[in-house]
């Protein structure tokens, strides 16, 4: 089966926005992940802490992206990965 449904923004819009927060060195210091969210039609942004949830809300609008498109959280600091030949 095909599930078709009306969405806000194409992926290409959310992959642009996404780029262009990728593109700006001072946002991405704040980030800890990005992604486009296909499934919630947003693009979903994991943050280092409260304050920059805020800044990068107002600079992301403020550069032209929707507000409705975007999800920006704190995001928790992530593991490094243990790989097999390192193992306990």
């Amino acid at each position: 089966n095909v599930d078709v449904r009306k969405v806000d923004y194409t992926f290409q819009q959310l992959s642009d926005w996404r780029a262009l927060l990728q593109s700006r060195a001072e946002w991405m210091r704040l980030v800890r992940t990005d992604d486009v969210d296909e499934l919630e039609n947003r693009l979903r942004v994991g943050v280092i802490d409260d304050a920059s949830v805020a800044y990068l809300r107002r600079a992301l609008t403020a550069a032209g992206v929707p507000s409705k498109a975007l999800t920006v959280v704190v995001a928790p600091r992530l593991a490094p990965s243990q790989s097999i030949d390192n193992r306990a």
